[in-house]
């Protein structure tokens, strides 16, 4: 493992191997550390006294960014690289890097596959789950600004696809997503659902889109009188006595998990790398079409655990409720209708789902 002083580790390692007593070296790294150029060097003096190097990328994904792509050492002769979601979102070039580094998929297991799947004790690896879809509007306010943005995206599509154009057309995306991410109507529709859930409410998941949105929320889970609290992403990372000698998030999530805690606000940082297995709600509010944020968020929830029998998923979706809304002609629809119906494949109720969906396609 290779923490803080991994220059030091990886020297001694190095000076082992060197001497002979070491055949094998096994090493876990984080993104960030792997993509350095100095780690690269490291391992560019060391790999030649191995007869084979295997790198492994977790949540490849990752790696197909330009920050970290200095990870995918050429020297390594075996490669695996393991995600739930491998194409990068915005990204084909780093996409492509990734296939290409690793020569394509050569294994895929569906949801609907996995969900049929049991361990030796005969308990199923993962657990079903039920999907509804909240439907909630922009302003016209939030409608205006998002046509334009479209306007804006649609200009520089048409230029030539250079490095900056694609950065400023990834930003304008973003933006525009943002939109519909906050759209003002979810915050009184997030007030009605909490109110009709059954009290008391606990192991809920609430996915805010910033931090605007994250307090009004607060806001609401006080006034209806549910314990909550918030993860941000700011949390202290150093072990504390005041924490029983965890950190900061590490001590929400326990208490979540033993049930002091009825709802956990959070802003992106409960996508990946957070093991919440009692989470039996979450509510999205956060939502795009962004494929490896829902994925990860329904998996979240998806974690088996003792007497959990399934989750259930609300998803705040931008769709017009009337025929005529002007809201209909904009790309959006059909980035919620992926959504939707890619939640609705693999769920208890996905009849149900599929009946919202042919009826905003006609």
């Amino acid at each position: 493992m290779i923490g803080s002083n991994w220059r030091k580790k990886l020297a001694e390692a190095h000076s082992e191997v060197s001497l002979g007593r070491r055949e094998n070296l096994t090493l876990i790294v984080v993104k960030n550390t792997a993509g350095s150029e100095d780690f690269v060097a490291a391992i560019r003096e060391m790999y030649s006294e191995f007869d084979n190097t295997l790198l492994v990328g977790d949540e490849v994904h990752w790696l197909g960014a330009n920050a970290f792509r200095p990870a995918l050492i050429p020297e390594a002769n075996f490669r695996l690289g393991l995600s739930a979601t491998p194409s990068r979102y915005f990204d084909e070039v780093g996409t492509e890097y990734l296939t290409e580094y690793f020569g394509g998929s050569v294994f895929k297991l569906t949801l609907g596959d996995a969900l049929k799947i049991s361990n030796e004790a005969g308990d199923r690896i993962l657990s079903p789950y039920e999907y509804h879809p909240i439907l909630v509007n922009l302003s016209e306010e939030e409608l205006s600004s998002y046509r334009e943005l479209s306007k804006k995206i649609a200009q520089y599509r048409n230029m030539d696809d250079q490095y900056d154009m694609r950065k400023q057309l990834e930003n304008l995306y973003n933006l525009r997503s943002a939109i519909s991410k906050s759209a003002e109507s979810k915050i009184p529709a997030v007030r009605q659902l909490l109110i009709s859930l059954p009290k008391p409410l606990s192991q809920c998941l609430i996915y805010c889109a910033d931090s605007t949105q994250l307090n009004e929320v607060a806001v609401i889970l006080h006034e209806l009188k549910i314990d909550s609290q918030q993860i941000t992403g700011e949390e202290s990372t150093v072990p504390s006595d005041k924490w029983n000698g965890m950190n900061e998030r590490e001590f929400l999530i326990h208490n979540f998990a033993k049930g002091q805690l009825g709802v956990l606000l959070a802003i992106r940082c409960l996508d990946e790398g957070v093991d919440i297995p009692s989470a039996r709600i979450g509510i999205i509010l956060a939502s795009s079409g962004n494929v490896k944020e829902f994925i990860q968020r329904r998996g979240r929830l998806m974690r088996p655990f003792k007497d959990k029998e399934k989750a259930v998923i609300f998803d705040f979706c931008v769709l017009p409720e009337n025929p005529a809304d002007p809201i209909k002609d904009l790309g959006l629809v059909q980035v919620e209708l992926r959504r939707i119906a890619e939640f609705a494949d693999d769920a208890l109720n996905r009849s149900e789902v599929y009946d919202l969906i042919e009826a905003h396609k006609e």
